[in-house]
């Protein structure tokens, strides 16, 4: 049998990029959250649960193929709706067309 060696800085190297999906991950999500057209979110939930758990992130986040189809579905979901606008606080959107 094959023994591994795992060397601290490869374990160093992976655990800082589980820690950059993570944010890059939550981040994405409230991004979404705050586009101002609900078809965006609903886009969203294929992917990513609807209302998601600390432990969907993590999965998310440590998973090669998942970020890459999350952040796939996220360039392509602003792309689609990103020029309807944002909500950031209160009760107007910014950034979308004028009606």
């Amino acid at each position: 049998m094959e023994t591994i060696t795992i060397r601290p800085c490869d374990l160093q190297e992976k655990m800082a990029g589980f820690a950059k999906n993570l944010e890059l991950v939550k981040a994405m999500h409230t991004v979404i959250k705050a586009m101002n057209n609900e078809e965006a979110y609903c886009s969203w939930i294929n992917t990513v649960p609807d209302e998601p758990s600390d432990d969907d992130f993590y999965f998310i986040a440590g998973n090669d193929d998942s970020m890459n189809e999350v952040c796939t579905d996220f360039w392509l979901i602003v792309r689609a709706y990103g020029s309807d606008g944002f909500y950031v606080g209160g009760d107007k959107a910014y950034g979308g067309k004028e009606e």
